[in-house]
């Protein structure tokens, strides 16, 4: 770019972002080029995000509203330069104005969680786990903001070629799941059926835990336990709750030991819609 003034929107910002993004993350690049292009789509969403603000009122991404702000936007004029907020409000206000994104709030945590051990932490990781998370739920989470919020065409934002990369990886990366689950049910009935233990992670449910709902163990039959807890969102910044919402901590049968401890594998056992509901519909 040299020394240009360059004049962009946030979805082209964002529509660079991926698409750099995706160029960095590739089997043959190095740790670093793919650790780069995790945080380039993580960045690449939180600019779709605020241009959905924006869309409704360019003073909802301010972090801090002046008379000088409404004034500006009363004359027609800019407010993209000035101090936008965090990734975790604009989701939140994303919310307030789409209250059926409420339900990815759980996944736009965790692509925090990732975004921010990659700029800001160090020590042990998985880099193929966090790409996986990555690549999958921003291509989710995208999906839906452009249906739903922006409601724009995702071949002709993206280009072919690009979108369609974004969902053949998705879907590839969901069946492998599914198919390593399902495998993995049919191994341990197997030992089941033998009178064996099962090598599943040990749990205990926890005290503090929010409620508990039960669903058909897939091994026994039995009533498995699924624990659910609330995640409090707390931005640092502005010392403020910005919401809470309900996951899934874990699924334990006690009647056979079978566990799951991934909130992905639990909503891939159960389903999408199940997994809503039981989220949602109070605890028992």
């Amino acid at each position: 770019m040299g020394h240009e003034v360059n004049n962009l929107s946030f979805i082209e910002f964002g529509v660079g972002f991926y698409r750099k993004g995706l160029e960095l993350i590739n089997p043959e690049k190095d740790d670093f080029s793919i650790m780069s292009g995790c945080l380039l789509l993580v960045i690449g969403l939180e600019k779709f995000i605020k241009q959905v603000l924006i869309n409704h009122n360019p003073l909802m991404i301010l972090e801090k509203v002046g008379f000088d702000d409404v004034l500006a936007v009363h004359k027609d004029k800019s407010t993209l330069d000035k101090r936008s907020v965090s990734l975790e409000i604009a989701f939140e206000r994303l919310t307030k104005l789409f209250p059926e994104m409420e339900f990815q709030k759980h996944v736009v945590k965790n692509l925090i969680r990732n975004r921010n051990f990659l700029a800001h932490s160090a020590g042990n990781f998985n880099l193929k786990t966090i790409e996986n998370n990555v690549r999958v739920n921003v291509t989710v989470t995208t999906q839906i903001i452009c249906e739903k919020c922006l409601k724009t065409d995702l071949c002709e934002l993206f280009g072919k070629d690009v979108w369609q990369e974004m969902l053949d990886y998705k879907e590839a990366y969901e069946e492998a799941e599914i198919l390593e689950l399902e495998k993995r049910i049919s191994f341990l009935k197997r030992i089941y059926s033998e009178g064996k233990k099962l090598p599943c992670t040990s749990v205990k449910l926890s005290k503090y835990a929010e409620g508990y709902h039960y669903y058909d163990c897939p091994i026994c039959k039995s009533a498995a336990i699924i624990e659910i807890e609330i995640d409090v969102d707390v931005d640092d910044r502005e010392g403020i709750v910005l919401g809470a919402w309900p996951y899934p901590n874990f699924l334990y049968c006690e009647n056979c030991g079978f566990s799951l401890i991934d909130s992905d594998e639990i909503e891939i056992l159960v389903g999408e819609e199940t997994l809503r509901e039981i989220l949602y519909s109070g605890f028992e």
